[in-house]
């Protein structure tokens, strides 16, 4: 029942830049996290995968791996 409300409620994102802008509100305003998000979520679309890791060095990376 909740899983149906929230369906009901939820808006789909239109672009790149409005999935930056989800993934940016929702990183406490980091908006470099937020369009890193959104560049792995248009490389591996609406059904795929995104894993986030805490890394030993201040960088921030996105690496892709594919298949399993």
């Amino acid at each position: 029942a909740v899983v149906e409300e929230l369906k009901k409620l939820s808006k789909s994102t239109k672009d790149k830049k409005e999935i930056a802008q989800v993934a940016t509100i929702a990183s406490n305003n980091d908006k470099t996290i937020g369009n890193l998000i959104a560049e792995a979520m248009e490389k591996v679309g609406k059904d795929g995968v995104i894993t986030v890791e805490e890394s030993k060095s201040a960088d921030t990376a996105l690496d892709v791996v594919e298949g399993m």
